[in-house]
């Protein structure tokens, strides 16, 4: 590489769909400075991803691969992304997961890049997968909190290489306005005096929607005016069942007409800036919780399970803190909140003020690109 030529890095992305791993890759993309990094991607599987990264001006190609098990299928895939590395002069090959270092590590063998991943869920110590990706070489493992790296440094080889960068949010998207009679609401069919609590994530058992439904009962019971929006739905074909749980949940008396499923959205900041209280009511470890950082940048106060990386970031005057899976705790944490209006705005401006300072896609992208040119100047054995 000559001086004032452009690191080149590749980014393997396993899925094309959006989750948040996926929406950290985005802006990963859109903050890089362009002026010393020259990034392209690489997806796995298509999906509305690909023409997103498309509208970036940032190279994309698909080279589609099937499960792993599939091995003649796996190392065509291998061999087409080696070629693209050489071909395309790639420097850094930055996998998004595990799996997708499973692909991009290997096929970085044998060529002058650099293999490096961001592992952003915790690994099961029994899982093959992880097993595997320790085994193949790499520079760094980018963990997205400390959750996660002690989640990681579990499985044999990797505690040398883990590396923690805090997730960033793109926080000129998380901007707090007077909501102007919350037309987002009303076209959900909730009366713009209504109280809203809300919960914006995907569909899976562990991210704890029932647990909310449950509190909800007891919510209802002491606000009748009190609604409870469900931003989100199943993604990556798991968990189909859980929605119709959920379903079958909020159509019991007690919650009948109260709970408003509003499927997955592409104006979550102007639906955030609406609601009054957000949840996050985890039952396991969230790695980190994107979505709760978001909802703090718009100076919503959050009522979170005290469980993952959450609790390493929300302080106690910036948001709640409950048990997890205690659909009674999260009630009482809620109405709390419902009842003390001084309290949601001095949280939410305080949870404004801590996302701000620690969670800036600025900060990431500087503790990112710092590792890259580290990378490329030592080898972690």
């Amino acid at each position: 590489m000559t001086s004032g030529e452009r690191i080149k890095v590749l980014y393997v992305s396993p899925v094309g769909e959006q989750g948040g791993a996926e929406t950290l890759l985005l802006d990963i993309l859109k903050f890089h400075d362009r002026r010393l990094f020259d990034p392209l991607v690489c997806f796995l599987r298509p999906g509305p991803l690909v023409d997103q990264v498309a509208g970036l001006g940032v190279p994309v190609t698909v080279v589609e691969t099937s499960r792993i098990r599939n091995v003649w299928r796996t190392l065509r895939t291998i061999g087409e992304i080696r070629r693209l590395i050489r071909t395309e002069n790639v420097r850094i090959v930055f996998s998004n997961s595990e799996s997708g270092h499973i692909i991009g590590g290997l096929a970085a063998i044998g060529t002058v890049a650099k293999p490096v991943w961001f592992q952003h869920g915790l690994t099961s110590a029994g899982s093959p997968l992880a097993w595997l990706a320790a085994v193949i070489p790499t520079k760094r493992i980018y963990v997205n909190s400390r959750t996660t790296a002690e989640a990681q440094a579990r499985i044999p080889n990797c505690k040398s290489r883990i590396e923690l960068i805090y997730c960033g949010v793109d926080t000129s998207r998380y901007v707090p306005v007077p909501p102007d009679g919350r037309p987002r609401l009303s076209a959900l069919g909730i009366s713009p005096a209504q109280p809203v609590v809300a919960m914006f994530a995907r569909f899976q058992e562990w991210k704890g929607q029932d647990v909310l439904l449950e509190a909800a009962v007891e919510v209802a019971a002491a606000c009748q005016d009190a609604r409870f929006l469900l931003v989100g739905d199943t993604s990556f074909g798991l968990e189909p069942e859980f929605k119709s749980r959920l379903k079958q949940m909020a159509a019991t008396p007690e919650l009948d007409g109260r709970v408003v499923f509003a499927g997955f959205r592409n104006d979550v900041p102007a639906l955030l800036n609406e609601v009054d209280i957000v949840v996050h009511s985890h039952r396991a470890p969230e790695p980190f919780g994107l979505s709760i950082a978001e909802a703090m940048l718009m100076e919503k106060p959050v009522v979170a399970s005290r469980l993952g990386g959450p609790a390493e970031f929300i302080t106690d005057d910036a948001g709640v803190l409950v048990p997890p899976d205690d659909a009674h705790a999260l009630a009482h944490g809620i109405l709390d909140l419902l009842h003390d209006a001084p309290r949601r705005r001095a949280l939410g401006r305080n949870g404004r003020a801590l996302v701000l300072r620690r969670f800036s896609m600025d900060r990431m992208i500087a503790e990112l690109e710092a590792s890259y040119r580290q990378v490329l100047s030592t080898w972690i054995h």
